[in-house]
């Protein structure tokens, strides 16, 4: 066998499970991004019924927001931009629950 460094294809073992793989992979990412938007949404109703917002918590969603809307409404708009933003929306996730704290039992 040589190699001439073209394309090379995969082998017929690896074709057979390859498109199952590829859609639950594909299955699995859709939803950690939905349950990771549901959070952030959560998260924002929760902002608009406390009376004093953290400032890193407006700042982030500050960033949220813009980013989605200048992608929405000025650049185009695909699935690739929306990976940008989930560290901002962990952020803005971690900051609007409280924390939780374990009691010890002496």
């Amino acid at each position: 066998m040589r190699i001439t460094g073209g394309y090379v294809s995969a082998p017929a073992w690896f074709q057979k499970g390859q498109a199952w793989w590829s859609s639950i992979a594909s299955l699995v990412l859709r939803l950690a991004f939905v349950t990771i938007y549901s959070l952030a949404l959560i998260s924002l109703y929760r902002l608009f019924k406390v009376k004093e917002v953290d400032p890193l918590s407006l700042f982030s969603l500050l960033i949220a927001v813009g980013y989605i809307t200048f992608h929405t409404f000025l650049w185009e708009v695909e699935g690739r931009y929306g990976q940008a933003i989930t560290p901002i929306l962990f952020l803005l996730i971690a900051n609007s629950f409280p924390e939780i704290k374990i009691k010890k039992e002496v």
